[in-house]
């Protein structure tokens, strides 16, 4: 009798671990289940034009976010649910600071999901500038600011680009001058910017480093640079006084 009641214990048992999901009573572990409603959404995501890494994107897929690491990659684990299972679209986006942000709808498999995603730059960028201090042939000194600047959406596309002058009596700043750099020369996606000011613009005061440029596209996307480093020798020395 006594085995017979222990005969009918591990039955009932083992019929509970079956329709109410009580397997911790049978000795089974949780953890070494496997989860058949989980998967995994990976990839990598790189600057279109330069092919380099976009670090730091934040990737969207349904309700999960995360960001892409230094080398541009993410991954993604998603637990699928009966939406998945009839193949129903789930909202994938990528978005990143100076880039078009990417969005799809996209069908999540079972297995692992590999998708590489090629971000297109949106802002303009200030590739290369000078500053520097130079004499015409009549003695006057001048204040020389170049840049060179890049838009993969077309120079076209670029709507201004100021420079800005911090000024001061010697104690502290004053006051400050901002001017229009003159668009010298231009490809299709990149231009050089130049202007020149004499001292007198300035007094009875002197210049604070560091002076900057600014430059804005017609989508207002924008760039800035801190001219205090610069380099060696002027981008165009023709234009020099």
């Amino acid at each position: 009798m006594k085995q017979l009641r222990l005969y009918w214990l591990y039955f009932t048992l083992a019929l509970l671990s079956v329709f109410i999901g009580c397997e911790k009573y049978v000795g089974y572990s949780f953890e070494s289940q496997p989860l058949a409603n989980r998967t995994t959404i990976f990839g990598t995501v790189i600057n279109y034009y330069t092919g380099e890494p976009v670090v730091s994107a934040r990737v969207r897929v349904g309700i999960y976010e995360i960001s892409t690491n230094i080398a541009g990659k993410f991954n993604v684990i998603y637990f699928t649910g009966k939406d998945e299972e009839r193949d129903k679209p789930v909202f994938f986006s990528i978005t990143a600071p100076d880039f078009y942000p990417y969005q799809e709808d996209i069908i999540i498999y079972p297995v692992q999901n590999e998708i590489n995603v090629e971000l297109f730059y949106a802002s303009p960028i200030i590739n290369r500038h000078y500053i520097g201090w130079h004499q015409s042939g009549s003695g006057e000194t001048y204040y020389v600011v170049q840049a060179e600047i890049i838009d993969y959406q077309g120079i076209e596309t670029i709507d201004s680009t100021l420079v800005t002058f911090h000024i001061t009596d010697g104690e502290q700043q004053i006051d400050i001058y901002r001017g229009d750099i003159d668009l010298i020369e231009s490809s299709d996606i990149s231009a050089y910017f130049h202007i020149s000011v004499t001292p007198r613009t300035f007094r009875p005061w002197r210049l604070l480093n560091p002076v900057e440029i600014q430059v804005w596209d017609i989508d207002g996307n924008t760039d800035r640079a801190d001219l205090a480093n610069t380099q060696d020798k002027p981008l165009i020395e023709s234009l020099l006084p």
